[in-house]
Formats: C-alpha cells, sequence, structure tokens
C-alpha cells in the first residue's frame, strides 16, 4: 500500500500599510510645519479637500501673514488665490526685499476690503498716499496700526503728504475701534494750531515722531489723547527760537 503524504505550505502575507501624514500627531505636524515657508504650507493645506484637522492646524497661516520676505510669484499667489478666502485678523507688509510692494498691495487690494484685520504694520513706507490711508480707514475691525516711514534725509516728506498723514491722524481718519497707533518719520510731524480741539477716546497706546517740542505742545494743549496708559514721543530738532 503506497501512502501519499501532501505537504501544504501555507503563507501569511502581511498586507502593510503606508504610513500617511494623518497618522502623525498633531505635535509632530506642527514641527514638520516648521520647516515650511509659509506660502508653501498654504499651498500644501489650504485647500477645500483637506480636512478640518489640517484647516486647524494651520490657523495661524490662514490668519496671519508676513508679506516682506516672499518673491513676487509668492506674493501674487497670495493675493489671487488666498486671501479672497481667508478671514485674515494680522498683516504685515515692508517694502525692504520688493521696492513699492505696500503700494503695489494698496492697489491691489481696493476691492478686496480685508474686514476682519486686527492688526496692520507697514514697515519701509516710501510713499504716504491718499489711496492707501482710504484703504485703513476701512479697516473697521483694526485695533493695532504701525506705520514706519522710511526716507532719507534729502528726500523726507513734502509738505502734501504731511498734510494727508496729519489729517489722517487728527481728522476722523483713523478707524474708532483703534486702540494701539505707532507713526515714525524721518523728518517728523508737524502740527498745527487749526487741529480740531476734539478727544480720541478710544486710543490708549500712541507712539509719535514730532517736528520739534512746539507740535508736542500742540499735542497736549488740544486733549486729544485724555484716556491714554502710554505715550512715546520723539521729537526731530530742537525747538526752534525768532532772532
Amino acid at each position: 500500500m503506497v501512502v501519499t503524504v501532501l505537504y501544504v505550505s501555507i503563507y501569511l502575507v502581511k498586507k502593510y500599510r503606508t504610513s500617511r501624514l494623518d497618522d502623525l500627531s498633531d505635535e509632530i505636524l506642527l514641527m514638520i510645519l516648521d520647516y515650511l515657508p509659509s506660502v508653501d504650507v498654504l499651498r500644501a493645506f489650504y485647500s477645500n479637500s483637506m480636512s478640518d484637522r489640517f484647516h486647524r492646524l494651520i490657523l495661524e497661516y490662514r490668519t496671519q501673514y508676513v508679506l516682506w520676505n516672499l518673491c513676487y510669484s509668492d506674493f501674487r499667489y497670495l493675493i489671487d488665490q488666498i486671501f479672497s478666502q481667508s478671514e485674515i485678523l494680522k498683516l504685515s507688509l515692508s517694502n525692504y526685499y520688493i521696492p513699492c510692494l505696500i503700494e503695489h498691495f494698496t492697489s491691489l487690494c481696493q476691492q478686496l476690503p480685508l474686514i476682519e484685520l486686527r492688526e496692520l504694520q507697514m514697515d519701509k513706507c516710501t510713499l504716504i498716499s491718499p489711496s492707501l490711508l482710504t484703504w485703513i480707514s476701512k479697516q473697521l475691525k483694526l485695533k493695532k496700526f504701525h506705520c514706519d516711514y522710511f526716507s532719507y534725509k534729502d528726500s523726507p516728506l513734502t509738505l502734501t503728504q504731511r498734510s494727508l498723514l496729519r489729517d489722517f491722524l487728527f481728522n476722523n481718519g483713523i478707524t474708532a475701534s483703534l486702540h494701539t497707533l505707532s507713526v515714525t518719520l524721518w523728518s517728523g510731524l508737524v502740527l498745527s494750531n487749526q487741529l480740531p480741539s476734539r478727544v480720541i477716546a478710544h486710543l490708549r497706546e500712541v507712539e509719535l515722531d514730532l517736528d520739534t517740542l512746539d507740535d508736542l505742545y500742540i499735542l497736549l494743549d488740544k486733549k486729544f489723547l485724555l484716556n491714554l496708559r502710554k505715550l512715546l514721543i520723539y521729537i526731530n530738532r530742537p525747538r526752534q527760537c525768532c532772532m
């Protein structure tokens, strides 16, 4: 009698699943995002196809923008594709790397009001224009505003630009929501006894560059700033004396 023994080998094949970003913890994902430029984070994760979890993780990238270290193509990507669908809370602009970026941004965003904007910082401004000041005055939830006007001694603000800035600050140009104001400029702001006598009650912290000590006397005499917690004044040049 012939006995046939059949050997059967059974191989268990374990199927390994490829790891995905969803498998990582929030802490690890945030560490990864720190290595990426902000604009690349938005390109990768800010889309309708991404989950609410990723939208929550990049909340800071979606609401706070620094537009001073970008190339022009990245700048246009944010303006054309991101800003129209973002609730921008904090915005920082500068002409340091891209000349006239602030002015260019203003011209592009005249029809795009940033209705949720809370903080605006503009560094190295080279021009104070009516369109720029008009756009700022439309930000009705703005709480903090800083403007650093940059110029050399041989190209100070013109009289027209000084008048525009003075009217913006003291003739109902700034929004009622503003509580922190900082305006620094090389030549100093020249005030006038013709300024209206009114109180800007909503301001709490103010930093200004004034031309002479006489301008400070005008500012204090008009009693604009009665509810301040902090006042920082820089005087550009000594008081002029009549000979």
